[in-house]
């Protein structure tokens, strides 16, 4: 079995609970996704292309999967579906005030292998007050520490830690950015949907 990822290549918003038309400032932004199951040796393409709506919730959780296009294969399809399901996001906004919306992903599944590192974060919930941890890294203050004073998250309870992550599950942008960091570095503050995370690798 061939374990793939997936490469988000196009996202469209298609409509609200709301009669209101949001911004796209204020889309559905995908925070964290869990693996598909592996792919089954009757799928020989090395890469293929899914498109999906999903009923996203006002908490970021998705309700619903409608697949219109997938592997072909029924049994994956139906278990693709059930990780889908396991995905969160940051709700759809209008005035600020979080929605319910049904959204359209295409994608594009490849083959990756996972890869695993050990991280740390802590998560602000404005940019202010990510780039004032930052500058407390900066200046040599401990990562655990300002985790436990400052993290919005529920890792601040284990001083920031994630423990072992496939950094593939992260979206692109925060993919490119853990990739670059060597064990024991810090990242600058990343936006991570309405909030800004300080990653800090532990190990490779």
């Amino acid at each position: 079995m061939k374990r793939w990822i997936l490469s988000l290549s196009l996202c469209c918003l298609l409509g609200c609970s709301s009669s209101q038309q949001t911004v796209d400032d204020s889309i559905p932004q995908l925070l964290m996704r869990t693996p598909l199951p592996p792919v089954p040796a009757t799928v020989v393409s090395p890469h293929f292309e899914m498109d999906m709506i999903l009923y996203i919730l006002d908490d970021g959780t998705v309700e619903h999967v409608k697949l219109r296009k997938a592997s072909g294969d029924p049994d994956w399809d139906s278990a693709a579906v059930a990780s889908i399901l396991k995905w969160r996001f940051s709700p759809a906004r209008i005035d600020d005030n979080p929605i319910s919306t049904w959204y359209r992903i295409k994608t594009t599944v490849r083959y990756a292998n996972p890869r695993y590192c050990c991280l740390a974060e802590i998560v602000c919930s404005t940019s202010e007050k990510a780039d004032s941890v930052y500058a407390a890294l900066v200046r040599g203050e401990d990562f655990a520490v300002l985790a436990q004073k400052y993290s919005v998250a529920p890792s601040k309870e284990k001083n920031g830690m994630l423990g072992e992550i496939d950094v593939n599950l992260f979206p692109e942008s925060i993919c490119k950015v853990l990739r670059g960091l060597d064990k024991g570095d810090f990242s600058t503050p990343v936006k991570h949907g309405d909030k800004y995370v300080i990653f800090k690798k532990i190990k490779s």
